[in-house]
């Protein structure tokens, strides 16, 4: 069981007028028998709807379902994710999820219980045994989840899981040694100078004769060469060496024409060399290999019916930290959390596409009709009214 800290936070009070029943059955007269006539009345006064709380005896505990109201507190279970909940250097849970669930709770008029729990299986537990009204965390929506005693809200946030790995050169410097040592980078700078070095080659083989700028041995001849076809590269001019003879000219300009081309395949090389720069591009590249998930969550689930070591560990920042002490090689784990640390220079790459597509949702026990119909409610105006627009540029700077 993990830990709990309560911390209360009120919000403005809506009010809410209950309505009770009274119940009361009139008999036939004396004379001649009358069927039974029940009347379903409200009562007009306190003490009246007391008698009619007390004579209505209230439903079995785990169906009934939770009050909410005037002066009611809900105990709502998190679980630190970044950035949905942060517990750390705070003295109250705070994030993405927890905004979220002030503006429902302010909407609603009812106080906020937190209770800290270390994982998503503890969290989910706790509102099946009733600990917890409800849980706000990256929680996925799940079919399993849901025939498990446990109903969702309408989605909050779409998210997925995705691959990451470590940033292995993660000073600049050493980032584009990684970059320009790449086999694409290396292929792609070939297929450039062979080039210049087959037009040079020609050049120097027809100029060699009359032209000054190339009247040298080969090796100086064909580098005067080779110097052309690179300044001619992409231009329509001649540099500094200018051939005189008709086919010199000839295959001048078929190399300017080309060199469109062949600067389009370079550029188109390059981009695979940046794109490959980690050795990890998908889910078949860590086959056999050791991969790390948080315990009970979704990636993890996905992964054991792969061909990997699995790692299940606690927190994100067991993860980060054994991605970079080489514990494993790479890491799945829920696509908005991958986003954030890096866009916080974590030394951590997104490898390749999200590996599937999930919706979080804010979790509550099976049967609570009431309180879920309340929330979708309150989801659906803050949708329409901006708030989850704000929330994404507040904690993703931007959304994409």
């Amino acid at each position: 069981m993990s830990g709990h800290f309560l911390l209360t936070r009120l919000s403005r009070y809506s009010g809410r007028l209950g309505t009770g029943l009274v119940v009361g059955t009139t008999l036939a007269a004396i004379a001649s028998p009358l069927p039974v006539v029940t009347t379903i009345g409200v009562p007009d006064s306190p003490r009246a709807m007391a008698q009619a709380s007390e004579a209505t005896p209230l439903p079995d505990a785990p169906d009934a379902p939770i009050p909410f109201g005037e002066g009611e507190t809900l105990t709502v279970g998190v679980k630190p994710i970044t950035p949905f909940i942060f517990v750390e250097d705070s003295p109250m849970p705070y994030g993405y999820s927890v905004d979220l669930w002030e503006a429902i709770a302010e909407r609603m008029g009812v106080g906020t219980e937190y209770t800290l729990y270390e994982t998503t299986p503890d969290l989910l537990e706790a509102v099946r045994q009733q600990e917890v009204d409800v849980a706000i965390a990256g929680i996925s929506i799940t079919n399993e989840r849901e025939a498990s005693g446990l109903d969702f809200s309408y989605p909050v946030y779409q998210a997925g899981v995705q691959i990451v790995t470590l940033d292995r050169a993660a000073l600049p410097v050493l980032r584009y040694a990684n970059y320009f040592a790449n086999i694409y980078t290396v292929i792609a700078i070939a297929r450039v100078l062979m080039g210049c070095l087959v037009v040079g080659s020609l050049i120097w083989l027809v100029e060699r004769r009359h032209n000054p700028s190339f009247k040298h041995g080969p090796i100086p001849g064909i580098g005067q060469g080779v110097w052309f076809a690179l300044a001619t590269l992409g231009t329509f001019g001649y540099g500094d060496v200018t051939p005189t003879k008709l086919w010199s000219r000839v295959i001048a300009v078929i190399w300017m024409g080309a060199s469109f081309f062949i600067l389009a395949d370079f550029i188109t090389s390059m981009s695979s060399a940046y794109q490959a720069n980690s050795p990890i591009r998908g889910l078949d590249d860590v086959y056999g290999r050791s991969v790390a998930a948080i315990t009970g969550s979704t990636a993890a689930d996905l992964l054991r019916g792969k061909p990997v070591t699995l790692v299940e560990l606690t927190t994100y920042d067991e993860i980060f930290a054994g991605l970079e002490e080489r514990h494993f090689v790479a890491a799945v784990i829920d696509y908005p959390t991958a986003k954030y640390e890096v866009a916080r220079n974590r030394q951590i790459l997104i490898t390749g596409d999200r590996l599937n597509r999930e919706d979080y949702g804010i979790a509550v026990r099976e049967g609570q009709a009431a309180l879920l119909e309340e929330i979708n409610r309150d989801i659906l105006a803050l949708q329409q009214a901006g708030f989850f627009n704000m929330l994404d540029e507040r904690w993703f700077d931007a959304e994409d």
